[in-house]
């Protein structure tokens, strides 16, 4: 049995991450705000690898492996999301970990901050007897100060 969670991710360069945000963040701002999810996604993520013994890979947009290992480190691997919309991009990278044995796989953004080690890993349990299992979507709101 092999697990595989993708975290997908920009690399946090102003003027090019968390666009919209710019207006009230301000492109430095924005970009540190990408760059904050992001360690807070691979955290849960070292967590969740411990716990249940899940490989991690990011599949990130912008900037290039070298500058995502110099700022993230190097403890997980990454690759380009490639070409394509969203859509595309996400089913590639799910049908790559298909095609390479994994039999379970998780897919979440940067974005999605109530996620914990113990949440993605009861989701990989479940998906022990579903094909697919789809977490609670719900916006919060949070005062952007509490964001960055």
């Amino acid at each position: 049995m092999s697990r595989h969670r993708i975290i997908f991710t920009c690399f946090p360069e102003p003027h090019r991450t968390k666009t919209r945000m710019i207006p009230r963040l301000g492109p430095a701002g924005a970009a540190r705000l990408q760059g904050d999810m992001t360690d807070h996604a691979l955290a849960w993520a070292r967590e969740l690898g411990i716990r249940a013994s899940v490989l991690v890979q990011v599949r990130f947009e912008g900037g290039d492996e070298a500058r995502m290992r110099s700022r993230f480190g190097d403890s997980f691997p990454g690759l380009a999301q490639g070409p394509g919309d969203f859509d595309d991009r996400m089913t590639r990278a799910i049908a790559d970990a298909f095609a390479a044995g994994v039999d379970r796989v998780i897919v979440v953004g940067t974005d999605c901050r109530e996620i914990t080690s113990a949440l993605a890993a009861k989701a990989l349990e479940r998906l022990a007897t579903a094909d697919l299992v789809l977490g609670s979507a719900f916006h919060r709101q949070y005062p952007l100060e509490r964001l960055h």
